[in-house]
């Protein structure tokens, strides 16, 4: 949603708990926390339970409650796999931080996402274009170009994919191509976006066209 990682984590931790993240927060399996929550008589944790149950028990009620759910939903306290939840929820965290960033980026990309009548080049007149694949047949390629298209979608958008025939010594080659870019800066900003997503990438200069 554009939001910093901070602000958007500490929104996400203050959403009404689950069931399934309130035994997260124990280290405990959801079926295993859920059956010694229903074995309580403690009228205040039998709320507990049925708000956990509707996915809507506020944050500050969580809290307040932790140490009775503790009590009654932890037998031992040593048996919690602290260091691995910790370790497991920290590697978890780490990886929506890179996704969090990647959607930055990806927002900063949304000029090469326009329709491709709003898409001229600023050089001499003719079009820069971008080349993803390059294969022996005709078919294969025009293939390989749909599935590049939804698979980077995000950063690809509306570009129109287009298939050149290459004459070359070594025989004939079906090139996948997309464009067209404004200009240089535009087509290398979106070539680096996509390496960065593990996709080799070409500037393809007007005149090499």
């Amino acid at each position: 949603q554009g939001n910093e990682p901070i602000t958007a984590l500490i929104r996400r931790f203050e959403r009404p708990l689950d069931l399934n993240l309130a035994a997260a927060e124990f280290g405990l399996p959801t079926q295993t926390f859920a059956n010694r929550l229903n074995q309580t008589q403690n009228n205040d944790l039998i709320d507990v339970a049925a708000r956990l149950k509707q996915a809507n028990l506020p944050r500050n009620q969580f809290i307040t409650a932790f140490t009775q759910i503790q009590n009654a939903a932890v037998s031992e306290i040593s048996t919690i796999p602290q260091i691995t939840t910790v370790a497991a929820w920290q590697d978890a965290t780490n990886k929506r931080l890179e996704a969090a960033d990647k959607l930055a980026d990806l927002t900063e990309l949304a000029k090469a996402r326009r329709e491709p009548s709003e898409i001229v080049s600023e050089d001499s007149g003719s079009t820069w274009l971008i080349q993803l694949a390059s294969g022996r047949k005709m078919e294969a390629s025009q293939w390989e170009g749909n599935q590049l298209m939804g698979r980077h979608a995000a950063l690809i958008g509306k570009l129109p994919v287009r298939i050149e025939e290459a004459k070359l010594d070594n025989g004939i080659f079906y090139r996948v191509q997309f464009g067209p870019l404004r200009n240089r800066s535009e087509a290398t900003t979106l070539c680096e976006r996509l390496e960065s997503a593990d996709q080799d990438c070409l500037v393809v200069q007007p005149n090499d066209t």
